[in-house]
């Protein structure tokens, strides 16, 4: 009994923290996916190419955050019914690093970029304003001087 309400509390946490780090990945990654879908529908538009993959990879870019929570409640109720899935070799094989070592390098440009981009716009707004600011402030000084 004790088992199963730590592991209830853990598949919570757990949910928890995938609904931050999920998002973060989820979001370039779907963005990545809806470009090449686009890309792929003017290919086969203008060349005849098949949609396949590209189907594949929109399927995988929509599915991918709400997995993440499916695999999370799956394998915590496995453990709590005592029917753990039984060990995966592959995750720590070079395919399997070096996929989950792209997204990773993709999500980290992904933010970077966009941050840098949010930023640039703030700035250059903020940059505006304080030059307008400026301006009125000579303004305001030049006309007291000459009054005065």
């Amino acid at each position: 009994m004790t088992k199963r309400i730590i592991l209830e509390i853990l598949k919570i946490l757990i949910a928890i923290i995938w609904s931050v780090i999920g998002a973060i990945f989820w979001i370039p990654f779907l963005i990545r996916m809806i470009t090449i879908f686009v890309i792929s529908v003017l290919l086969s538009v203008t060349n005849g190419n098949s949609m396949g993959s590209a189907e594949h990879g929109l399927d995988a870019g929509v599915t991918f955050y709400i997995n993440g929570f499916t695999k999370i409640f799956d394998s915590i109720n496995n453990i709590i019914n005592d029917n753990p899935s039984k060990p995966n070799t592959k995750l720590t094989d070079n395919n399997s690093l070096q996929t989950i070592l792209i997204h990773l390098a993709y999500t980290f440009i992904f933010w970077l970029s966009t941050v840098a981009f949010i930023g640039y716009l703030l700035v250059d707004k903020q940059s505006t304003t304080n030059t307008q600011h400026i301006k009125t402030n000579t303004t305001k000084i030049k006309n007291n001087i000459t009054t005065n």
